[in-house]
């Protein structure tokens, strides 16, 4: 009996392989089980083994996202991909329990299929499965995973330095790793604050780094948003519904709509949200800072939930147009902030989603070169694509076996400082202690910083943002973490207990440029003096104060 067409037809809406293994590797199991529903575990075992068997025989197979070999992918990005093609089949066609953690087919397709039928839906599956690998193979089809290579590890540091090389053509000169800081704050996550005076080049940061990667205002690219002190809600940064029932697209909305264009997917996209502090983060950007909580991995890719509310979208035109739009994994949000009396202070919850790199620290005796021409041509990187600042991982069991001891290490260092940080509730939570092993690990992936540079770095960029007040307890806590920041190696150059009374002549050290010898975490040793003089002299201190 042939088949029926509500059951020929699930494989015609594809876009990688995954439909048709799943349903091969559901068959093999309910035959070896004997079973109608069978272990949904073993199921994924197939999956995998499939992919894994195809790859190491040199056949053509679709590529988990990020990564060159199925062998290498962890159990929670296998979950993600073989959720989506069990998503996309489980409206009428398979059923999931999740709390027996069983599958089979939902009881109306089951009693369609005797032992011919299943044979029939096996041999489709197969058939499916041969034209579709054969024509990606043949280029035939666009295959995302296929025309979108992550680098080689050691191609980071190269890229990087042609990228600073770019920049200072341009006649722009930043201090030492932190165009490297910059880099690795984007790929832990795509979500960065620059913070400091006005005038130390916050913006064109951005923007030079940006071009360096080909992404530029005039490819629609790179988005200048200026944020006005009127923005009260999401409306103005998303959009609305006009009284005649249209939706009216937000500057950032635009921009969204274009990066996830198919033919754009691979390009970075990079949105500078100038002076973002002008109103208030939590208002305007709440909606954007919760959707980008809820990355995750489907289809090889990371996606999110939708930004705009079905309620506003009305018309067909605007139900196609911004329909399941989320925040494209191609798209990274840097925020420039200027902490004076015309702006407003960061929450933690806005705190713990972001780095926030610092530009209070300048010399201007830093001039153009003359004959400055850097080896390394800008148009070289024009052709890289997003994974080069996309994040690999999205929950720490993504990177947890392969680095173990760095994870492990660097995890002892929080709960240390975690400990201090609890006489003044500001320590930190599993989102906060994943972004910074991330950091650590890219780091030390790509050898760009030795550690204890890093995690100098993230002290100051994660922890030493949540600290204010005007309390002796505050006074405490700095003075303990000054300790950490300090080391063993300085106790001869530096007695912290003499800070006890005035941390004026240490800071003033630093900013005279004389660098007190064998301090561990220097960056976060200066911060920690000023913000101990601020709270002496004005009895507050905070580490936004300039």
């Amino acid at each position: 009996m042939p088949l029926p067409e509500t059951i020929t037809q699930i494989f015609k809406r594809k876009q990688k392989s995954y439909k048709m293994v799943l349903i091969l590797s559901l068959i093999e199991e309910m035959r070896a089980a004997n079973q109608e529903r069978v272990s949904f575990d073993k199921v994924k075992d197939r999956f995998l083994k499939y992919f894994i068997d195809q790859q190491e025989k040199g056949n053509w197979v679709d590529k988990p996202s990020g990564r060159e070999l199925w062998r290498n992918v962890p159990k929670s990005q296998l979950k993600d991909i073989i959720n989506s093609p069990v998503n996309a089949l489980s409206q009428d066609f398979i059923y999931l329990n999740s709390e027996e953690n069983t599958i089979g087919f939902h009881g109306q397709i089951q009693k369609q299929l005797g032992d011919e039928e299943l044979k029939e839906l096996e041999n489709l599956a197969y058939e499916e499965l041969r034209l579709y690998n054969g024509a990606a193979n043949d280029e035939e089809v666009d295959v995302l995973p296929q025309t979108v290579e992550p680098l080689k590890e050691k191609q980071v540091t190269g890229i990087l330095h042609q990228i600073q090389a770019h920049i200072r053509r341009k006649g722009f000169f930043f201090p030492e790793h932190l165009i490297e800081n910059f880099y690795l704050s984007l790929k832990a996550k795509p979500f960065v604050i620059l913070a400091g005076i006005s005038g130390t080049g916050k913006t064109r940061l951005v923007k030079l780094f940006a071009e360096a990667l080909g992404a530029t205002r005039d490819n629609g690219q790179f988005s200048l948003i200026p944020v006005r002190p009127d923005w009260s809600d999401p409306a103005d940064l998303l959009g609305y519904k006009d009284l005649s029932g249209r939706f009216q697209p937000g500057p950032i909305t635009k921009v969204l709509v274009d990066a996830r264009q198919p033919e754009n997917r691979h390009k970075p996209y990079f949105i500078c949200l100038d002076e973002m502090n002008l109103a208030r983060v939590e208002h305007y950007f709440s909606d954007m800072l919760s959707v980008l909580e809820t990355q995750e991995w489907r289809e090889g890719a990371i996606q999110t939930h939708d930004l705009i509310s079905p309620t506003l979208l009305d018309t067909p035109e605007d139900q196609e147009t911004y329909g399941g739009l989320g925040i494209p994994e191609n798209v990274f949000l840097i925020g420039t902030v200027n902490m004076d009396e015309t702006t407003h202070p960061f929450s933690k919850k806005v705190l713990d989603r972001a780095n926030t790199l610092e530009f209070n620290y300048i010399n201007l005796q830093q001039y153009p070169q003359e004959n400055g021409q850097e080896a390394g041509d800008p148009a070289e990187l024009t052709e890289l694509n997003h994974l080069f600042v996309r994040s690999d991982y999205l929950q720490l069991v993504d990177a947890y076996e392969p680095h173990k001891e760095l994870v492990v290490r660097t995890t002892e260092r929080l709960v240390k400082i975690n400990t201090l940080l609890e006489d003044i509730h500001a320590h930190v939570g599993f989102r906060v202690r994943d972004a910074i092993c991330f950091y650590m690990i890219y780091n030390d992936r790509y050898g760009l910083m030795d550690e204890e540079e890093a995690f100098d770095w993230q002290l100051l960029q994660k922890i030493l943002p949540r600290i204010q007040g005007s309390h002796s307890s505050v006074r405490r806590v700095l003075l303990n973490l000054m300790k950490v920041a300090m080391g063993s190696g300085a106790g001869i150059a530096v007695n912290v207990q003499d800070l006890t009374e005035d941390a004026s002549p240490l800071y003033m050290r630093w900013a005279a440029g004389q660098n007190p010898p064998g301090v561990k975490h220097p960056q976060s040793a200066r911060k920690l003096a000023y913000m101990l003089r601020r709270l002496e002299e004005d009895g507050f201190t905070s580490f936004w104060l300039s």
